[in-house]
């Protein structure tokens, strides 16, 4: 029985997709891959490019409902997005992880890559 859940969070960007790319090829792997996103379109995308993985819709900005997507959720890779809300979105993500975590055992937070360049909003 699977009881192994990887949570992707901005499982959508480059990032996201190499990721899920890389854990459904790695082929040995019993866990189950599911993609977090900000939009049924997302969703949408993912499960028809990748059949074999579960989706949800996350809101980073109502932490209130980020335990519930939590539920049997084993480990956590978040994907930083490219917004002013950056710093709350990743407590928000990791303080639902401390409150679930029976389950959650690990938690990756992936930062920004390249913050010196201007183009990155909270870089400066």
């Amino acid at each position: 029985m699977n009881n192994q859940i990887t949570l992707i969070i901005g499982a959508a960007g480059n990032n996201g997709l190499a990721t899920i790319e890389a854990l459904i090829n790695k082929g040995q792997t019993k866990e189950t891959i599911c993609a977090a996103v900000r939009s049924t379109d997302k969703t949408t995308d993912l499960k028809q490019k990748y059949p074999s993985i579960e989706t949800v819709i996350i809101d980073l900005d109502k932490p209130e409902t980020l335990t519930q997507i939590y539920q049997g959720v084993t480990k956590v890779l978040m994907i930083a997005s490219n917004v002013e809300q950056k710093e709350q979105h990743a407590k928000n993500a990791v303080d639902a992880a401390v409150i679930t975590a029976g389950t959650v055992k690990q938690f990756l937070f992936y930062p920004v890559f390249g913050a010196e360049y201007e183009s990155i909003l909270f870089g400066k």
